[in-house]
């Protein structure tokens, strides 16, 4: 899975990433929001190509893989949230949170632990799709951080893991009616999370899956926001002092 035309991807694609979420580091709200609202149109489309070329080539759509269940879907299905909702209310704020937080971690194992590469060449269809919109689930909340569009409050603690607990229910009930592997409900099989779905009883995997997830979320990127903001804080107190 991890070639080097992957790994030569991914680098460029950081390198990427980081240029452009730069430059948007002293804009103003207003080129925010059309950054927003530009990519909101921009990542809507990619799910429709792909049902397009999979009915081309195939007269179907498989619903068992191709329905807008997985967690990197969550990308755009919470950008018009984003876009179009009052700021900073419950609403807004929960789409927010999560494209700051979990959706890191899910645009980067999409990119590193692509599925499709085991079936494609890099340089194809489907997985340079697949590659482009993980590499725009990084930029977006890059931008976001690194402008100051995006700072955690604690509220965000309660907000952020909602989108990934109402995904879950439609992915469990269809592991239950037709055994589709959504979200990894299944055992993610084929990908690394088997390894703990194989050892693990099916509802403490799920359980334990949820756990870790929300626990990632709150540690890597709450936990360290909150302490620096303490610290400096602290540090501007005794400078006052002084």
């Amino acid at each position: 899975m991890l070639g080097l035309q992957h790994i030569i991807f991914m680098l460029v694609s950081f390198i990427f990433i980081f240029i452009v979420a730069f430059k948007f580091k002293n804009n103003n709200n207003r080129q925010i929001n059309f950054f927003i609202k530009f990519f909101t149109v921009i990542m809507l489309l990619f799910d429709p190509i792909y049902w397009f070329w999979e009915i081309y080539n195939f007269g179907k759509i498989n619903l068992a893989t191709t329905l807008p269940l997985y967690y990197c879907s969550l990308c755009w299905i919470c950008m018009p949230f984003i876009a179009f909702t009052k700021p900073n209310s419950k609403v807004n704020r929960t789409a927010l949170s999560y494209i700051c937080t979990l959706n890191i971690l899910m645009g980067i194992f999409g990119l590193v632990f692509n599925v499709y590469l085991n079936r494609y060449p890099l340089f194809s269809f489907v997985p340079i799709r697949s590659l482009i919109y993980h590499v725009f689930m990084l930029l977006i909340p890059a931008v976001l951080w690194i402008s100051g569009y995006y700072r955690p409050k604690k509220s965000d603690l309660k907000l952020f893991f909602i989108p990934v607990l109402l995904l879950a229910v439609p992915c469990i009930i269809t592991n239950i009616l037709y055994g589709w592997d959504y979200c990894y409900i299944g055992g993610g099989i084929g990908t690394p999370v088997a390894i703990f779905s194989k050892i693990l009883p099916k509802p403490i995997f799920i359980i334990c899956m949820y756990a870790f997830l929300y626990s990632a979320g709150v540690m890597l990127f709450f936990v360290p926001y909150f302490t620096y903001s303490k610290i400096k804080r602290n540090k501007e107190k005794l400078e006052k002092v002084y």
